[in-house]
């Protein structure tokens, strides 16, 4: 019975036509200071799994500084993490779409960077990634055009299809 079901639910998939549509959305970006002429250093920090960037952010605030700017991006797939109530947390991508996930992810994290990098024209850029955000981080790394100084891969590898196009030419540090 429950092959059929599936079966049948396989199908009825089958007639479908699929389209998808580009809407307009918001993400969520904290940073530990402004970001101006001054800034010498940015450092984006790419939260893992379940995280939220404000919360992922802090763990820096020992290293807050006037001259460097810690900027928290936020994944923006949002879910609960229990249920469908109480605490949330977000995802850079899933596995539905996921081509399309990863597209707009580097889109918006690649404005980002313009967007910061155009306040501190002389700031080093520096990719910070822990678990899902570090494969984030290293696709970052091969998609954004402008100059990083140096990526930081935590708790995570870099994924195959980035080692596969050999265009991280930085200096990696791998925790």
């Amino acid at each position: 019975m429950k092959f059929v079901k599936c079966w049948k639910e396989v199908e009825i998939c089958k007639m479908l036509i699929k389209k998808l549509r580009s809407v307009s959305s918001f993400a969520r970006v904290f940073y530990s200071n402004h970001v101006h002429h001054d800034t010498k250093t940015i450092v984006l920090c790419l939260h893992g799994y379940g995280q939220l960037a404000d919360e992922f952010l802090l763990e820096f605030s020992p290293l807050f500084s006037e001259k460097v700017c810690f900027v928290g991006a936020e994944g923006i797939s949002r879910f609960y993490l229990r249920g469908g109530t109480g605490k949330l947390g977000a995802s850079w991508m899933t596995s539905m779409e996921r081509g399309e996930e990863i597209r707009n992810y580097l889109e918006y994290l690649s404005a980002l960077l313009e967007e910061l990098c155009a306040l501190a024209r002389n700031a080093k850029v520096v990719i910070l990634g822990f678990s899902q955000g570090a494969a984030t981080a290293s696709r970052l790394c091969v998609f954004w055009k402008g100059k990083i100084e140096k990526l930081i891969v935590c708790s995570s590898k870099i994924p195959e299809d980035v080692l596969q196009t050999n265009e991280i030419k930085i200096p990696v540090d791998m925790i």
